[in-house]
């Protein structure tokens, strides 16, 4: 059986994955598995722990590597969870978070962003969020949290495929210096125009992102 991985789903996980759940695991990988609900039932009852819905005692799984919950159907609500086991320290250690092909929009990525000062993802080295619903305020809240000192370590950002215009480039651009080790940015297929590309192009004059290798900033509206 298979199903996207929906808000829902993504709530009933955080409500059973502790610290005592499932303490070995360090991939959590649901791309095309089909977490289906009574496969989560199962796996819960075979953890023996107590179904809640508090975050902040759930998703202590310090090394864990997010690679496979892209395209699924996680929107700002399962997002907005997320977030909040981040905030607390849950993914301390995590390298790389693949959220790509979802549903987050503004209101998902504005908590994202929200739980990032703190050190909450200081490992971090690639973020994947291409192909959702991503457009300048949320663009604007990840740049400030970028601002802020978060993401140091950050070597691939991928938000192909969003609804990001001149004014969430414009503030990404004025926080790229905060990205020294960036390596690859991908911002593809999205709204960004003259006004957008020229603060970009100001930012790297200025000597940001020495170590970026690729940069693909196809099917805009540039020129």
């Amino acid at each position: 059986m298979w199903c996207l991985l929906s808000d829902d789903l993504v709530l009933y996980i955080l409500c059973f994955v502790t610290d005592a759940a499932l303490p070995t695991v360090t991939r959590l990988d649901t791309l095309c598995h089909g977490f289906a609900s009574k496969r989560l039932s199962s796996l819960k009852r075979l953890t023996q722990q107590p179904f809640n819905v508090k975050t902040s005692d759930v998703f202590n799984l310090t090394s864990l590597r997010l690679d496979g919950i892209g395209d699924n159907a996680i929107g700002d609500v399962g997002m907005s969870a997320f977030a909040d086991a981040v905030s607390k320290g849950a993914l301390a250690q995590c390298t790389y978070i693949g959220l790509g092909c979802n549903r987050i929009g503004d209101a998902g990525l504005s908590a994202f962003a929200g739980a990032l000062p703190g050190r909450a993802l200081d490992n971090l080295t690639i973020l994947g969020l291409g192909g959702n619903r991503i457009g300048d305020v949320g663009m604007q809240a990840l740049a400030g949290a970028v601002s802020s000192g978060a993401l140091a370590k950050l070597t691939d950002l991928l938000l192909f495929e969003n609804k990001i215009g001149d004014q969430g480039m414009i503030a990404l651009s004025e926080a790229l210096g905060k990205l020294p080790a960036l390596e690859e940015l991908h911002l593809n297929s999205n709204l960004i125009g003259d006004a957008g590309i020229t603060a970009f192009a100001s930012s790297l004059g200025s000597g940001a992102l020495a170590q970026l290798s690729l940069l693909d900033l196809d099917k805009n509206r540039i020129g």
